[in-house]
């Protein structure tokens, strides 16, 4: 017996291995929990957003092509997460003059940033995790 439902423009006839017209074959039927799951926490990270100061003191020497490296921790960041950091318009001219890296890398519990000096003082800006 086939399921008959609406997709908005036209009936579709679905076999009856199709669930919840998602596709999924009778035995997949679990895997459906886990891609609910997954989409809350999509939504979830990328709500994830706020402001942080960056401080001269998170900044430390490394060796490469930049030779600092600032730990900026930012709650719920996770090395899975790509994180976009926006100075605020007063002070990028400051910012820019440390020569920063376009790159920024995350780890469990916030990001680091690279660049060839360490601002002379505090930097504000915000965060935004991109999926």
């Amino acid at each position: 017996m086939a399921i008959t439902t609406t997709n908005g423009f036209k009936k579709v006839e679905l076999p009856d291995t199709v669930l919840l017209g998602v596709g999924c074959q009778n035995e997949n039927i679990d895997k459906i929990d886990v891609m609910a799951t997954d989409l809350d926490n999509l939504k979830a990270k990328s709500a994830l957003s706020g402001s942080i100061t960056i401080l001269p003191s998170h900044f430390g020497d490394v060796e490469g092509e930049y030779s600092k490296k600032a730990t900026v921790p930012i709650e719920g960041i996770t090395s899975a997460d790509r994180v976009d950091i926006d100075v605020v318009p007063p002070e990028v001219k400051r910012w820019l003059k440390c020569k920063v890296c376009q790159t920024i890398e995350s780890y469990d519990g916030g990001v680091y940033i690279y660049t060839d000096k360490a601002p002379d003082e505090e930097v504000h800006a915000t965060y935004k995790v991109v999926i």
